[in-house]
């Protein structure tokens, strides 16, 4: 079998430095059936960009093409003609193989960097918007301690009078119910809040649980992703967040779900690399 330098190897697997792209996955499978090398870290600008803008390609089932998306988002037009399909096996390539090849990876690179703003932009006024609808009424610093800890997993907060955590869930709740919030972090509120597995949240949303699951996992990533791009110090996933996601992600029926998030899941130990070979 051909071989790829051991640095490639090395980078292809390592889910902190992420792969961005096109029908990545595809790109993927073709390096592990070619060379036999696994991938991690793979990013898919179509579900990048309509998770960011869900209204604009909500008519879009199938992924949305480097060249629509270059031209939404760069407000350029990528060229795509015969060399496309020109005979890429040859060695060396021509001039203008290397430089469509190039222009690809520009492009992608840029449009990756270009949704991640926009992503946080989205993000600070949500931030923002409830900041201001919660201004007039504060709440109660023990009521506060516990909702940053049901949804971050970072604060402590001092023991607590028994009737204070219903204040808390009561704030979880109202977060949970806030229009500016998306279906994937009303469900990590709600996997966080309640506890509830997610067979049980999916049957209350009315959803598959491979729905609710892939919810779970996409917030979570997101909410780690926005720490790491702010320059923040990185979110550590609690144990027993961690032992939940494990026990959940073992099972069947959610099985193909983990198996798209493998480089999350692997990042903050709630499988270890062999395991999730065996899920494949």
């Amino acid at each position: 079998m051909r071989s790829l330098p051991e640095s490639i190897v090395k980078m292809m697997a390592d889910p902190t430095v992420l792969k961005v792209g096109v029908a990545v996955r595809n790109d993927a499978h073709k390096l592990r059936r070619d060379f036999g090398i696994l991938s991690a870290g793979l990013v898919e600008l179509s579900m990048l960009a309509k998770s960011v803008e869900p209204d604009r390609w909500q008519h879009r089932r199938m992924l949305i093409s480097l060249q629509d998306l270059c031209n939404a988002y760069l407000g350029r037009q990528l060229r795509k003609d015969n060399i496309r399909i020109s005979r890429w096996s040859r060695i060396p390539l021509s001039e203008k193989q290397l430089e469509y090849a190039a222009s690809d990876v520009f492009v992608s690179l840029e449009l990756f960097h270009r949704l991640v703003l926009l992503m946080y932009d989205q993000a600070i006024k949500r931030v923002a918007t409830a900041a201001t609808a919660q201004a007039s009424e504060p709440a109660p610093l023990d009521a506060v301690l516990e909702t940053v800890r049901a949804t971050s997993g970072e604060v402590h907060s001092p023991p607590k009078k028994k009737s204070k955590p219903k204040v808390a869930l009561a704030k979880t709740q109202e977060m949970m119910r806030n229009p500016e919030l998306r279906a994937h972090q009303r469900a990590l509120l709600a996997w966080r809040a309640k506890e509830l597995d997610f067979a049980s949240l999916a049957a209350r949303a009315g959803v598959k649980t491979t729905t609710m699951a892939n919810y779970v996992l996409r917030a979570l990533t997101e909410e780690f992703d926005a720490r790491r791009i702010a320059g923040r110090t990185p979110l550590v996933l609690e144990s027993k967040e961690r032992a939940r996601l494990r026990a959940e992600f073992g099972l069947s029926t959610v099985r193909r779900v983990a198996r798209q998030h493998t480089g999350f899941l692997r990042a903050h130990g709630v499988f270890s690399h062999a395991e999730l070979q065996q899920m494949q």
